[in-house]
């Protein structure tokens, strides 16, 4: 009885690291396709000669930032999957991840015209 107890916990705790580790892996994909289409469409304002130099930087320094907080939470998935102890640091990194997609986003919005700004989807 106690071994079927102990094979029942560690199916359920091996069911819920993947669905964690599943569920980290849908939200880093829909953050990057809606950064990579507002990308997109901040590329093409830029080829049309609508940018400014300083919002440019602007953007760049938001996309790194974006960037990095993505490297930090494809470590944090992989961390968690070696050893699902504490679910905090995905959770952060996942929060930061949100936040940096959002600035970038956000920025862009702000330079575009409220009917193109209006296109864009939030992360």
């Amino acid at each position: 009885m106690k071994k079927n107890l102990f094979l029942v916990g560690l199916l359920l705790f091996a069911i819920s690291c993947a669905s964690v580790e599943r569920t980290a892996y849908i939200t880093i994909g829909s953050i990057s396709v809606t950064v990579d289409e507002g990308m997109q469409a901040w590329g093409q304002w830029v080829r049309d000669g609508k940018s400014k130099p300083e919002q440019e930087v602007v953007v760049r320094g938001a996309y790194e930032t974006y960037q990095e907080a993505m490297r930090v939470t494809r470590k944090a998935v992989v961390a968690w999957k070696t050893s699902p102890v504490d679910k905090a640091p995905l959770d952060r990194a996942v929060s930061a991840l949100s936040q940096s997609a959002g600035a970038v986003i956000g920025f862009i919005k702000s330079f575009f015209p409220p009917d193109k700004a209006a296109t864009l989807k939030t992360p």
